[in-house]
């Protein structure tokens, strides 16, 4: 995996480019609150930020399995250089409206979307399929320590240096997966070859979304995993919450308690390529999202703050190891010429329902339920649904040999 110099070039670049990323997540909602001091204008950014995956998540999976990764990922990059120029820019000098910054971060979304749909449907061109497990579980482990650390040291450069300088630092760090874009040339697949393609984008569209419902297997993962969000985004968005407003922990209390998370989500992301040495990588996601669903019943409990702390990286690492298994197995599995429209189908069909449980969780605990009748409700929804999807869900090279055939006729 090291050896692979065109991998390692790319996610090198990638994770600086992340970490770079994080100065501007931490960024964006200090200028809102600067400009605006409104919470229904931080709202709307928040909406916006997600709008792209809603809109153009199934357009941009036809983009990638007719044109060149390595091209869409400069592209990409290259719109949120410009972006991340023009902010700095209209902020320093006075001239920015909040309608600039609406535009900015749903372009800015719209670019990062693209990118990373690509980059994850270019992994099988950079990576043996033995290595796929390994190559994903670097880049999450990597995320891992970028979303612990990047955070903290966003907030000092805000603080001492002013916003501009966070968002000159991403710029930097897109600059400099930019150049790496350029200069590595990594094998591309001649997709136009490979099948006879539809003739329009709608038909394109139905075909990745069909060989998901046609396929029982993926089906199932996606039914699995969709359940699964439903419950995490119902707990983690109140964790905070949770843990300073029930439990009294102090604020930097619940900066260990999410240091220890954090640290235990490396670990586990770390060893998960030795999970799948043992099991295959079906029984792994089945496994990593029951670990997910029991955590979520035992945060229910009072226990102390460690292991507290311990029970929310039992959650998160789980979600992380999933997301690797899952990722993995896509890329294994999937005919190369549907790999872009089957990740960016699946992404959309599991992430559409974050919205929906954030505000029934928020609605339940306010008017229904204490909230840790919904860390139980919440671990048994994913528990059952992981039971239920592990008694009929196999590996069947068949059905999908079968339904790839059928999509290259």
């Amino acid at each position: 995996m090291l050896k692979n110099r065109k991998f390692m070039s790319i996610f090198s670049g990638q994770t600086i480019s992340n970490f770079g990323e994080q100065f501007y997540l931490i960024a964006i909602p200090f200028l809102v609150y600067e400009m605006s001091q409104s919470t229904l204008t931080m709202g709307t950014v928040s909406a916006i930020i997600a709008f792209p995956q809603i809109i153009f998540g199934l357009l941009i999976g036809v983009l990638i399995d007719r044109f060149s990764k390595r091209k869409i990922m400069i592209y990409s990059t290259l719109l949120q250089v410009i972006l991340m120029t023009l902010l700095p820019v209209l902020y320093v000098s006075g001239t920015i409206h909040i309608y600039h910054v609406y535009i900015i971060v749903f372009l800015y979304a719209l670019g990062s979307l693209t990118f990373l749909s690509t980059y994850r449907s270019s992994l099988p061109q950079l990576v043996e399929p033995d290595h796929l497990v390994k190559a994903n579980a670097l880049i999450q482990s990597s995320l891992t320590i970028i979303r612990v650390v990047g955070p903290l040291l966003a907030g000092l450069i805000i603080a001492y240096f002013g916003l501009q300088n966070a968002f000159y630092i991403n710029l930097l760090s897109f600059c400099l997966i930019l150049l790496i874009l350029v200069l590595v040339n990594f094998p591309e697949e001649t997709v136009n070859n490979m099948v006879k393609k539809p003739e329009s984008f709608s038909e394109q569209l139905k075909e990745g979304v069909a060989f998901i419902f046609q396929n029982k297997t993926f089906l199932k993962v996606n039914i699995l995993f969709f359940f699964v969000n439903i419950g995490m985004s119902m707990g983690l968005s109140l964790m905070v919450f949770y843990l300073h407003g029930v439990y009294l922990l102090s604020e930097d209390q619940v900066g260990y308690v999410y240091a220890i998370s954090g640290g235990i989500a490396f670990l586990l992301s770390i060893f998960s390529p030795l999970i799948t040495k043992r099991v295959n990588i079906l029984q792994s996601i089945v496994a990593s999202c029951g670990l997910a669903g029991v955590s979520l019943v035992f945060m229910a409990f009072p226990f102390h703050w460690i292991i507290m702390g311990a029970i929310l990286g039992g959650i998160m690492g789980s979600a992380t190891v999933a997301n690797i298994f899952i990722n993995s197995y896509f890329q294994q599995e999937t005919p190369k010429h549907l790999i872009g429209r089957v990740f960016t189908t699946s992404q959309m069909f599991t992430r559409i329902s974050t919205p929906l449980a954030v505000f029934v969780g928020g609605w339940f605990t306010h008017y229904f339920v204490d909230i840790k009748v919904l860390f139980l409700i919440s671990g048994l929804l994913i528990i059952l649904t992981t039971v239920a999807v592990s008694l009929f869900v196999s590996e069947n090279k068949k059905d999908i040999k079968k339904v790839a055939l059928n999509h290259e006729k």
